[in-house]
């Protein structure tokens, strides 16, 4: 019980904010769709500004498409994003993309996978790595260090950003139709560092991620 508390903590990267535009959820007007553009982190209030949006254009009957702008975030907030994304998945198209000048990063990429169809600018950038964890966990894991004889800091780091890493891959990314073996490969690269593609890479090395190239 100890190691699954500690391992939903570890689920929590923090990323410095988008500075290039203002950050926040804007809603545009397309010919036969609605753009819902999120620039920012993926924290609070991103679920409650994708929430209000929908509520007003719920009723409208056009397709939805969620362009991202985000360095990634925190997990659990991602989660429910991604939640809510399905549930407008019900009642209208929701694709999403990343557009041209802009990037999706660590938890940004579960979100963009939440997209019926997946499109990415051909230089648009998407970064991996392995999930990273709170101080708060750090702190419990010196507590325990305290109380239990031969515990390890180090080892039980370790153990949660590979176990988070994994759980983390296989929920999203091979869940979203990516390329089994492109997701193992992947898994290895990220150890230790970030890896960046654009959305042509992703296209070239049949990751799965991105449908088309806009």
């Amino acid at each position: 019980m100890r190691l699954y508390f500690f391992l939903s903590l570890a689920a929590i990267g923090i990323f410095s904010g988008i500075d290039t535009e203002p950050t926040g959820l804007t809603v545009r007007e397309e010919p036969g769709h609605l753009v819902f553009r999120w620039s920012g982190d993926v924290q609070p209030p991103m679920l409650e500004e994708f929430e209000k949006a929908y509520d007003k254009w719920k009723s409208d009957p056009r397709r939805i498409v969620v362009s991202l702008n985000s360095n990634g975030g925190n997990i659990a907030h991602g989660s429910k994003v991604i939640t809510h994304i399905l549930k407008m998945q019900a009642v209208h198209n929701v694709d999403t993309t990343v557009e041209k000048g802009s990037r999706c990063a660590s938890m940004c990429v579960p979100i963009y996978l939440a997209g019926a169809r997946r499109s990415a600018a051909p230089k648009a950038k998407f970064m991996f790595h392995e999930v990273s964890f709170s101080p708060e966990v750090d702190v419990e894991l010196r507590k325990l260090q305290r109380q239990v004889p031969g515990f390890n800091v180090r080892d039980a780091k370790r153990y949660l950003v590979h176990a988070g890493t994994d759980n983390l891959f296989e929920r999203y990314l091979l869940t979203a139709g990516a390329n089994p073996k492109w997701v193992k490969d992947m898994r290895k690269a990220v150890r230790g560092r970030d890896i960046w593609r654009t959305g042509e890479e992703l296209v070239d090395q049949r990751s799965g991620l991105v449908h088309r190239l806009d």
